[in-house]
Parts: C-alpha cells; sequence; structure tokens
C-alpha cells in the first residue's frame, strides 16, 4: 500500500520588507481602480515578524505580493531581486531579530537556485548556490515549505538551507554540508530545522524523515523530531514521528504540537499530540481516522485555534489504494479537507464546505492573522483567498489590476 501525496506541492512561504512608496487604490481624481482576483499558485504566504500589518504572497510566474494594510488591499511589488527570464522567486525569510531579509531564487529549468541577503531591500547580495532546492521524496511524509530557516540570538546567527542536503553557515560566507548524526544517518534520511526553542534559542529543533520500510506498523527507522543545541551535530528525540510538524505556541513557550500516525486493525490514524512541558511529555489530544494531515497550523492570537490541511481517504478504505492515483476520476480520488480546532485539536470543524477549495483547487498554506484570530488566508493552486469568520465565509483576495502580470499560464506541478 502506498501514501497518497498529491495534494501537497513544494510550496514555499514569501516575505519581504519593502521600501519603496506604496501605491495608492485611487486615481487623482478620486475615481476607484479596477481590481482583479489574484489568480495562480501561491507559493507562499507570510506576515512580517517586525511589522504584523504588513503580509507578503509568492505567486507562481508572477511574482511577489504586499500587503501593508492587514491584508485589505494587496499590491504588486518590484523587489530590486535579479530575477533572469527563466528564473523565479522561491522564498524570501525574515531574520527574527535583525531588520535583514533573505532570498531564494531558482532557476526553473535546473533546479538549482542561489540565496541572497539585504540589509535595505534594495541592493542585493549573493550568498551561495544550491542544488536540487526542491527535491521530494514520494515514500516521505515531508510537509516542511521553508527552504530557508534563520536560528538567530541576537549575538549569534546561523543560516540552514535546504538544498541537495541540509546546509548551514554562521557568516553566510562558508558553508558546512549536515547530516544526521550517527545511529541515525542514512543515505535517504532527510534531516532540516523545523522550529527554535523561545525560551533558549541556541535549541533548535530538527525533523529527521526517512523512507518507510513498511506501510503498516510503527517502524520509522528513527523519523521524528530531535532536539539540539549544537546545529544538529548531537541531537536527543522527543517525539517519534513521521511528520515534520512541530509547532511551539508564541504566548507559551512550554506548549508544543507535533502529529503522529499509527495502525489499529489496518486503520491509518493521524494523532494530534500536545506538549506543556517543552516536548518532555506527550499527550494526545485527538484522533483523525483515515485523515492525514498534511500540514498544521496554529493561531498566533490564540495556542488553542488550530488548521489542518487533510486528506480525506474515508471512502477509500474498500477498494485498491493504488487507484487514487487516477486524478481523472473524482469518485476515486481522496479529498482534501481544511479542519479547524478551537480546543487544541481535540474536535474538529470542516470548514471545506461552502470554500473555494476543492480537488480542483488545492489548499496549500494557512495564514492566521496575527492580530485577529477570526481572519485567515490561505493560499490555493488558484489564488489567495481571505475568511474574516474563522473559515464560514471566504472571499478571493484582487489586487490592482495595473499590477497584475498578464501571465496567466499554468503552473507546472513538477516544480
Amino acid at each position: 500500500m502506498k501514501k497518497q501525496n498529491v495534494y501537497v506541492y513544494p510550496a514555499v512561504f514569501a516575505a519581504i520588507i519593502l521600501t519603496v512608496v506604496s501605491m495608492t487604490v485611487y486615481s487623482n481624481d478620486d475615481s476607484p481602480v479596477d481590481f482583479s482576483p489574484l489568480t495562480g499558485l501561491i507559493l507562499d504566504l507570510k506576515a512580517n515578524p517586525h511589522n504584523k500589518n504588513e503580509l507578503y504572497a509568492v505567486v507562481a510566474r508572477k511574482g511577489l505580493y504586499r500587503s501593508i494594510d492587514k491584508g485589505d488591499t494587496w499590491i504588486y511589488c518590484d523587489t530590486g531581486l535579479p530575477v533572469k527570464d527563466d528564473e523565479s522567486i522561491r522564498e524570501m525569510a525574515f531574520d527574527p531579530v535583525e531588520n535583514v531579509t533573505y532570498a531564494l531564487i531558482r532557476n526553473n529549468s535546473t533546479s538549482a537556485g542561489a540565496l541572497y541577503k539585504s540589509y535595505d531591500f534594495k541592493n542585493w547580495v549573493k550568498l551561495e548556490e544550491f542544488n536540487n532546492l526542491f527535491y521530494i521524496n514520494v515514500f516521505m511524509q515531508a510537509t516542511s515549505q521553508s527552504h530557508i530557516f534563520i536560528q538567530s540570538t541576537g549575538q549569534s546567527k546561523i543560516l540552514y538551507v535546504r538544498g541537495g542536503g541540509l546546509h548551514a553557515s554562521i557568516n553566510g560566507r562558508t558553508w558546512e554540508k549536515i547530516d544526521a548524526p550517527s545511529p541515525y544517518y542514512h543515505s535517504d534520511a532527510h534531516l532540516y530545522p523545523v522550529a527554535v526553542d523561545r525560551v533558549d534559542p541556541g535549541i533548535a529543533y530538527f525533523a529527521l524523515l526517512r523512507p518507510r520500510t513498511h506501510f503498516y506498523g510503527d517502524n520509522w527507522d528513527g523519523s521524528g523530531i530531535y532536539k539540539s543545541s549544537d546545529q544538529g551535530k548531537t541531537m536527543e528525540k522527543i517525539l517519534s514521528s513521521h511528520s515534520d510538524t512541530l509547532l511551539i505556541s508564541s504566548s507559551d513557550a512550554n506548549v508544543m504540537y507535533g502529529v503522529d500516525e499509527i495502525f489499529e486493525n489496518k486503520i491509518h490514524i493521524n494523532r494530534i499530540l500536545k506538549s506543556t512541558s517543552r516536548g518532555a511529555s506527550w499527550e494526545v489530544q485527538g484522533k483523525l481516522e483515515e485523515i492525514t494531515v498534511e500540514r498544521l497550523f496554529m493561531s498566533p492570537v490564540d495556542h488553542n485555534i488550530l488548521y489542518a490541511i487533510t486528506v480525506d481517504r474515508r471512502h477509500l478504505q474498500d477498494i485498491n489504494y493504488e487507484l487514487v492515483e487516477d486524478r481523472e476520476s473524482d469518485d476515486l480520488q481522496a479529498k482534501q479537507l481544511l479542519l479547524r480546532s478551537g480546543n487544541g485539536g481535540k474536535t474538529w470543524q470542516d470548514i471545506s464546505s461552502g470554500s473555494p477549495f476543492n480537488n480542483k483547487n488545492y489548499a496549500n498554506s494557512i495564514l492566521p492573522d496575527p492580530l485577529n484570530q477570526e481572519v485567515l488566508y490561505v493560499g490555493a493552486s488558484n489564488g489567495l483567498f481571505k475568511s474574516e469568520d474563522a473559515g464560514k465565509t471566504w472571499k478571493q483576495v484582487s489586487v490592482c489590476r495595473n499590477n497584475i502580470d498578464n501571465n496567466d499560464d499554468e503552473y507546472d506541478e513538477d516544480e
């Protein structure tokens, strides 16, 4: 039985602070400017941690879009990055302490890319080139979409980039490839950071994922979440799982969430786990039978509010699993669900009903508003969407027509 993974595409989160003069949405005669829906595959969504009114979205083949008014108005942004015709911005990340931005540009033909750094968001310095930026192993449930990770204490900084393996640098000039230490090392192992401890920023948490040796059972060959205080050279496992999910509350550093999966009587179960001891112990909050949690998100306003992008396979239990690969048949497809929990994962509400998200418009990323727990944004395969009532109703985000790239070609899913 093969794990289905057709609904999550390597998607990458976008963020950048711009110093250009913001555009007005009205002309000189105060007549409204035409708006059009923001369409295309949303590669990433992110809020500026230094200014929570600023939101950013990267759109495949169209570039970067920015809102400076809590998501009410979106405009196209020219970042000044040296992007060639066969390249595209794939990810931008904020330094959590300093006012520094990093950008990852990918060659769409070769999958190679380069990391850039800027202090003023106008002038960019290339730090390093990397290969195979978006390699995916279909036998693994790798759901993290970030390829730039910054561990910063203010006094020291470690940059991590996932490209042909995990690479780390303390100065952005010299890089070291990091492998999972013995006894966890394996040529097929994927190691990458997923979170920084909020009490001690010198402690980072890594996900170690390896291909499954078999689908049923609990043998994950060392896969799980690990804690390290020396950039992955030595690690302590805090959670056995074949998911890279680790969420840390922004209001209570002791609270963490994770996801694991078990099989009971050949029923596939995803469990939502919670720790109130910074990962020292875990409790099962809730179980989802035949529903796979592909990505889990936490509200920065209330850590009891969770959102999950999931794949529902309940209607496939009695048919050959291989049939779900037939994407031409809606009857045989696993279905994507968007779920919300207001009690830390104990119970879930399906907010997919009435939403624009379905098997033709996959949800790729969720950005809960950093200021309002009722507001969330979802980046999908066909645009950016906003809900102001916790997922009950939705509207598609629009941008000023003059700022829309007219290239509406379908995005290559292999990218």
